[in-house]
């Protein structure tokens, strides 16, 4: 099983676990190579990809999707052709972790749609808020452009590239 961990400001320990998700591993490993390192000692944040057995046997429906228990929310859904199945635990108690698996479709939506929130409340938990803004940097300087989805953000910072600036970030910045 192929492990990938990521250490967020010495605040957030991560752990992703996966063999069939290769795909979503890449989209981690891109979204946080910044973050990457070589192992995660006590991470906050276990993330497992792939089939999994619901621990469901003591648990209440919501809504007729949910199934929660103390600390644990299961759900199985789907959107246009992907589907997946999703549960969480320790989200109270620690570390929080996630077993996912979805189709292939599925697989591209787990780190934006899936991770990330956790990852962002998370951060936020530690005093590191999550904002959605492009950022980039020249020299010791760094610039974040917030705002709403399509306003602009990421070609700003892209533009700024032809001024001999880097891009940090084009979505979320800590």
């Amino acid at each position: 099983m192929r492990e990938l961990y990521y250490d967020f400001q010495g605040q957030i320990e991560v752990l992703i676990r996966g063999d069939r998700f290769r795909t979503a591993l890449r989209q981690f490993d891109t979204e946080y190579q910044h973050f990457r390192t070589d192992a995660a000692m006590d991470p906050d944040l276990v993330i497992n990809l792939g089939p999994f057995e619901a621990a469901t046997d003591e648990t209440t429906v919501l809504d007729d999707k949910f199934e929660i228990a103390d600390d644990y929310l299961y759900t199985s859904d789907s959107y246009k052709y992907a589907q997946w199945e999703f549960e969480d635990s320790g989200f109270e108690d620690g570390p929080l972790t996630i077993n996912i698996d979805t189709n292939l479709v599925g697989r591209s939506f787990v780190p934006g749609i899936v991770a990330d929130p956790f990852l962002f409340y998370l951060l936020n938990e530690n005093g590191y808020p999550v904002i959605h803004a492009s950022c980039v940097r020249r020299g010791s300087r760094g610039y974040a452009f917030a705002g709403p989805s399509g306003s602009g953000k990421t070609t700003h910072a892209v533009e700024m590239t032809e001024r001999n600036f880097e891009v940090l970030a084009d979505d979320s910045v800590i």
